[in-house]
């Protein structure tokens, strides 16, 4: 099977390594967003900090000057630039909430604890994403395998029928358009079916030139499933 999974190596790369890297990188990006304001969302205490000062920065932004008292009534004073949202309601209200750590009150972060959870929203939702790529990921790989498998088996113990490459499909314009055997084949069932192989190498292509005699595998029970044995599996079952 290692042959018909070089095969799909293309297709293989493009819907399971590279999302699984791309998952990985969200799952770290998303982590990293979390991990900063974690601490705070899981055991910080929401207070109401007092705005001493507010000096306009560019962009609608602010630098405050703020202090707040934590449970033990010590005052803890700091500055802190700070997005238009916060501006807004410093303006307003002359107040801003934060979080602190009961076990050191100097950490903290503006906010509280509604507005750390949805500032932890996009983080949730990359490592949510990163999942959604990786089960993805493993279904793509899944229908690659029960697929190869089914060819695997037909060429095995299917119908073995000799016929002749009738026409090769290839475009030299085009790399994405694969290159495939094309063939025909007289079914058990007295029908005449058409058929391609899976994107082949150019080096298979070459072994078999167009009037050349290939051996193609049905299964009798639905000859519409057939597979040219371009690796010659045949053969060599049947010589073990």
């Amino acid at each position: 099977m290692s042959q018909y999974f070089r095969v799909f190596r293309s297709y293989l790369l493009l819907t399971c390594l590279l999302p699984i890297l791309l998952a990985v990188i969200l799952f770290t990006a998303g982590t990293l967003w979390l991990k900063a304001s974690l601490p705070f969302r899981a055991r910080g205490i929401e207070k109401l900090a007092v705005v001493k000062e507010i000096n306009p920065r560019p962009n609608n932004s602010a630098e405050l000057s703020y202090y707040y008292w934590d449970e033990n009534s010590k005052a803890h004073e700091f500055r802190a630039v700070v997005p238009s949202q916060w501006k807004l309601f410093a303006d307003n209200n002359r107040q801003v909430s934060i979080t602190y750590l009961p076990e050191n009150p100097e950490k903290h972060m503006i906010g509280g604890l509604r507005d750390l959870e949805k500032e932890a929203g996009p983080g949730e939702y990359m490592r949510m994403g990163a999942l959604l790529l990786v089960l993805g990921a493993l279904a793509s790989f899944v229908f690659v395998y029960i697929k190869l498998r089914r060819i695997v088996e037909v060429i095995h113990k299917g119908v073995g029928i000799s016929t002749v490459v009738s026409e090769w499909v290839k475009d030299s314009n085009s790399r994405l358009k694969p290159n495939q055997i094309k063939y025909h084949f007289n079914g058990t069932d007295g029908r005449w079916y058409e058929g391609r192989t899976l994107a082949v190498p150019e080096e298979i292509m070459r072994k078999y030139p167009v009037g050349s005699r290939i051996m193609v595998c049905f299964d009798p029970a639905d000859p519409s499933f057939h597979q040219a044995d371009v690796f010659s599996l045949r053969k060599k079952t049947s010589k073990t």
